[in-house]
């Protein structure tokens, strides 16, 4: 039946995935072999399970090749051919890819994942550090979404390696000098706060607005490597001044 949408990148989304949904069931072949060269390339299956089991990790390592591969927007049978044609024989390189890339965001996640996890049974309740560990886990949450593998390109992993390291500093210091972590957690609070209400809005964004509320995000982790982990650096120019500015620009956005 046909299917009618209210907007254009809607559309666009959806006819993408169609065209991924063709490409995988043309080359069912490689990609079965791809999910099992996946399945026993996997160097870390037993902090998979952070990420809903190993099958599921599995699931979404294949999902991200089909879609880095072949969710491209072609619309005519020989586009389709050639782009098959170019890019099937790069399956399994790209599997290969995917291992190599997303294995430190693995090893550091499920690292500080399981330090912040232990953080009350070590000290006990109603130590400060337990509030600081739930917040970093919800900080380690929106870092790593559910289908992040299908959302994020290879290159932005090593900077997620660095956004989790910096986390691990963070916690290192605050277990010293838990009131110079309060102060910088004020200067970072107020972007951290605006962030989040307004993903919760993010239905109600036009397409250009959620874009620029995904590169606030990113500066945002910037912003908290220069406070709580200066010394492992940031990508871009980051400060105060210029959050405030792209809130403002974002403000303005329907």
């Amino acid at each position: 039946s046909l299917k009618l949408f209210t907007d254009r990148q809607t559309a666009i989304s959806s006819h993408l995935e169609g065209v991924r949904a063709l490409f995988v069931q043309r080359f069912s072949k490689d990609f079965l072999f791809l999910r099992r060269s996946l399945s026993a390339a996997n160097p870390v299956p037993r902090k998979s399970k952070l990420f809903g089991g190993e099958k599921a990790f599995l699931n979404l390592m294949v999902k991200s090749v089909e879609k880095r591969l072949f969710a491209v927007n072609i619309r005519a049978q020989q586009a389709f051919g050639a782009h098959g044609e170019e890019n099937s024989p790069r399956i399994l390189s790209a599997g290969a890819d995917l291992v190599s890339a997303i294995t430190p965001v693995v090893l550091a996640y499920g690292d500080v994942w399981q330090t912040f996890q232990g953080v009350e049974i070590k000290y006990g309740p109603l130590h400060p550090l337990v509030h600081l560990s739930k917040h970093l886990l919800k900080d380690l949450d929106e870092l790593l979404p559910p289908g992040f593998m299908e959302r994020y390109e290879l290159t932005r992993y090593p900077h997620i390696v660095r956004y989790i390291r910096a986390m691990a500093l963070r916690f290192e210091r605050a277990a010293v000098d838990s009131e110079k972590d309060r102060a910088k957690t004020e200067r970072v609070a107020p972007f951290v706060d605006w962030c989040r209400t307004q993903g919760g809005k993010k239905d109600e964004h036009s397409f250009g607005k959620k874009m620029a509320l995904e590169d606030f995000f990113w500066l945002l982790e910037e912003f908290k490597v220069s406070v709580f982990a200066q010394e492992l650096g940031t990508a871009v120019p980051v400060s105060e001044k210029r959050l405030k500015q792209k809130m403002e620009s974002i403000d303005r956005m329907s």
